[in-house]
């Protein structure tokens, strides 16, 4: 059994960062056997230095693996647990197109692509004719050579092409199982990282291929074919020519020899893609390991094994977060020395170690529950005081219609009448509420006596109207719209997982590690702090399910759908969760304080429904036809 000892308990980061460090590590290593193998393919076949890790192959690898770590720097300071919840590809780019880290992106794969060009030209041989300029004959003198801008803007271009894909992709995503642990079984769900990678290593290898048959195909047409080659070369020109001294008019025009270089194009390309798709998954496979150190959990070297834990649960990085509550998940379901603390320890700042992992569990539920609200229709408001009797009677004598002051004199000069003219038409448009004004009476009378009855039918604004609304209702179903129409399903996502990521792997692991603590509390909790929160928790778990329940019947989405498999997995584990604690402490319902029947048998009945829903059956008609 572990105990926490005493002092102040040690950040949880303490010991994730060391985790995150192995993990960066081994993926580093990979990328290294591949950044080695690339050194000696540009090596200039030297039978004596070729393979031989020091010398010129050796500066190689390490130039080739900086180009590689500046990809792994971008992921580590991008990471996210989730995928986008977007409700439309339109706010995808409104919200992440001036973040900086989307300018990030396109800066390190640029630098990445810059290192891995200039190691190629520096190791090509001289017949590759790369250098910035090109010396000729002995008696000619130097002059600029547009093969080097050419083959240098193309890897540039890559560069700016492959960070699309990757903003487009969220390759910094990282896709933790929703489900960590398989009841009745110890099994990891989690693939080991060699397994990964090579499962990995077809669709590496054909987006390889694409991405060097694009480059070959499409770099000499947009070189010829837009202003790219006027502004490359003149750009380069600008200060190649101090350099080297070229006079202006050694700056070539007209079509370049570039034939031969297409293939060391179509060659260098795949590599620089093969290098960038082997660190991305190398970095994906190991960072979504299980939070262990040697079998065990991370935080048990910790003097304070769940005071450590549990700063983990309280992190605002939402990468610690979700490792924490992981690693969790996994404390309840495989180590049940470590498990047993979490009852006994009743005298830690801010509670018991129980209460504190019941509110942080819990208050993931709510936060969910929060995000449903404000779509739930409006409760009926009733009076709370009756109204006062006074303005309740009706009158008991008639209204008098009679003037309140005394009729004045009638006016006797022409300005007295016509103030008074004026004054009655005011009174006459004032007191008849509903009337049209005299403008619209004026255009009333023009219509009917220039219009014809079609005409005035076609510019009334009810007709007006219905034009405007069956035009909104045509471009809203356009497939031009799609980019900015909110989809029903990634509308619920955002809903219940949150955003801009979902977090629908740390709402799925608080409900499976409060369901474990209840069922494992049968036979460990000697103090039983557990069953006097149990009805807390059937309340929780069971309003989050309705929560979920009234919003998809709401927004027509079942969860079978696509786009909703985070949705699915939350109400999987909250029907499991219920179902197991139901199945478990259904009979001690009378004891469970603060718990009545009426509350299990809502809890049964959500059960039931969002069984039915998930298999798409219409529980309204089920139940109609049963009765």
């Amino acid at each position: 059994m572990v105990s926490p000892r005493q002092g102040k308990a040690r950040p949880y980061r303490d010991f994730y960062t060391p985790a995150l460090h192995r993990k960066f590590t081994r993926a580093s290593a990979t990328a290294l056997v591949l950044c080695y193998l690339e050194a000696c393919w540009m090596a200039k076949w030297d039978p004596v230095w070729l393979w031989f890790p020091i010398g010129p192959t050796g500066v190689r690898t390490a130039m080739l693996f900086i180009a590689s770590m500046a990809v792994f720097i971008l992921r580590v300071a991008q990471t996210h647990v989730g995928k986008r919840t977007s409700t439309s590809p339109f706010e995808t780019f409104r919200t992440e197109a001036l973040k900086f880290g989307t300018i990030q992106v396109f800066l390190w794969y640029c630098l990445s692509a810059w290192l891995f060009g200039e190691v190629y030209i520096w190791s090509s041989a001289t017949g590759a004719k790369l250098g910035w300029v090109d010396q000729g004959r002995s008696h000619e003198r130097s002059r600029f050579n547009e093969r080097s801008v050419f083959f240098r803007t193309m890897i540039f271009c890559l560069a700016i092409a492959h960070s699309f894909i990757h903003l487009y992709r969220d390759a910094d995503a990282v896709r933790y199982p929703l489900r960590k642990i398989t009841p009745g079984s110890d099994v990891s769900p989690i693939e080991p990282a060699k397994s990964q990678l090579k499962k990995a290593a077809q669709p590496v290898l054909l987006d390889t291929l694409k991405h060097s048959v694009a480059v070959a195909f499409f770099g000499p047409l947009v070189w010829y074919l837009t202003p790219l080659r006027s502004f490359a070369t003149r750009w380069t020109f600008s200060f190649t020519r101090f350099i080297f001294f070229l006079p202006k008019n050694t700056r070539t025009t007209g079509l370049a020899p570039l034939a031969d270089i297409l293939g060391r194009l179509f060659i260098e390309s795949g590599l620089l893609v093969l290098l960038w798709q082997t660190t991305n998954e190398a970095y994906t496979a190991y960072i979504s390991q299980e939070p262990l150190k040697k079998g065990q959990p991370l935080t048990n070297d910790s003097k304070d094994p769940n005071g450590s834990l549990i700063k983990g649960l309280k992190s605002k990085n939402a990468f610690e977060k979700a490792t924490a509550f992981w690693e969790l998940v996994l404390i309840t379901h495989r180590y049940p020395d470590r498990r047993k603390t979490m009852y006994t320890e009743l005298d830690r700042s801010g509670g018991s170690t129980w209460s504190q992992l019941l509110s942080l569990c819990l208050g993931e539920l709510g936060s969910m529950t929060a995000r449903l609200a404000p779509s739930s229709p409006p409760a009926p408001v009733t009076p709370t005081q009756p109204a006062p009797a006074a303005l309740s009677k009706a009158p008991s004598h008639p209204l008098l219609n009679a003037p309140i002051l005394a009729p004045s004199a009638a006016p006797s000069t022409p300005g007295a009448k016509a103030a008074h003219l004026l004054s009655n038409v005011a009174r006459a448009h004032g007191s008849s509420p509903g009337a049209p004004s005299p403008p619209t009476q004026l255009l009333n009378y023009a219509s009917s006596q220039l219009l014809t009855e079609s005409q005035r039918i076609a510019i009334h604004p009810a007709t007006l109207k219905a034009q405007s609304d069956s035009l909104i209702d045509r471009l809203a179903a356009s497939p031009a719209a799609r980019f900015v129409r909110p989809r029903p399903a990634a509308q619920v996502l955002q809903a219940v997982c949150g955003a801009p990521y979902s977090t629908a792997s740390v709402l799925v692991d608080a409900v499976d590690a409060l369901t474990g603590l209840a069922m494992a509390s049968l036979a460990e909790d000697e103090v039983g702090c557990v069953q006097r929160d149990l009805g807390r928790i059937i309340r929780e778990m069971n309003g989050a399910a309705a929560a979920v329940e009234g919003f998809l019947a709401g927004k027509g989405v079942r969860l079978e759908d696509e786009g909703v498999e985070d949705v699915r997995a939350v109400v999987e584990a909250l029907k499991g969760g219920l179902q197991t604690i139901l199945a478990a402490f259904g009979k001690y319902v009378d004891a469970i304080e603060g718990l009545s029947r009426a509350d299990v048998r809502e809890a049964r009945r959500l059960v039931q429904s969002l069984e039915r829903k998930g298999r798409g059956v219409d529980v309204d008609v089920e139940m109609k036809e049963a009765n």
